[in-house]
C-alpha cells in the first residue's frame, strides 16, 4: 500500500510542477524512480523511454504507466496494473484540476501584458527541461553493451 501512495505522490508532484510535455518530465521521473528510490536502474528507464516513444499516446503518460507497472509488478501482475493506473492518475490529476480552475479565468485575462510575459518566461523554462532530459539520457550504459 505504501508503494502505491508513494507512486501517486511522486507522479502527482511531477504532474503539478512540470510544464512542457513528456520530454520535460523525464528527468524528474528519473530522479525519483531511478536515483532516489532505486526502483529501476538506468537501463530499465532508458527502455521505458524507448518503448514510450513508439507506443501510441503521450510519452509522459506512457512512461508513468510503464514505470508504475514495473514497480508494482514485482508483487504480481495485477499489482503492476494497479500501480500503473495509480501512477497515471497521479500524473494527470493536477492538470485536470488546474485546467478546470484556469479555464474559467483565462478569457478574462488573455490580453493582459503580465500573462503574456509569464507565458514567454515559461517557454524558456520548457526548453531547459527538454535539454536536461536529453543530457540525462546520455549515459555510457545506454551506448556500451
Amino acid at each position: 500500500m505504501e508503494v502505491y501512495l508513494e507512486l501517486f505522490w511522486i507522479f502527482f508532484k511531477i504532474g503539478a510542477f512540470t510544464l512542457g510535455g513528456g520530454y520535460a518530465i523525464l528527468p524528474l521521473i528519473q530522479a525519483d524512480v531511478v536515483d532516489f528510490h532505486k526502483w529501476l536502474n538506468i537501463q530499465q528507464f532508458t527502455d521505458i523511454v524507448a518503448i514510450s516513444q513508439v507506443t501510441p499516446g503521450p510519452i509522459s503518460l506512457n512512461s508513468a504507466t510503464y514505470v508504475g507497472y514495473l514497480v508494482g509488478n514485482k508483487a504480481g501482475i495485477w499489482n503492476g496494473v494497479l500501480a500503473g493506473t495509480i501512477a497515471t492518475i497521479g500524473l494527470i490529476l493536477p492538470s485536470v484540476i488546474v485546467m478546470t480552475f484556469f479555464s474559467k479565468f483565462y478569457l478574462k485575462f488573455q490580453d493582459n501584458k503580465y500573462m503574456d510575459n509569464a507565458f514567454a518566461g515559461l517557454k524558456i523554462v520548457v526548453v531547459g527541461l527538454i535539454l536536461a532530459a536529453a543530457i540525462l539520457l546520455i549515459d555510457k550504459n545506454n551506448f556500451i553493451k
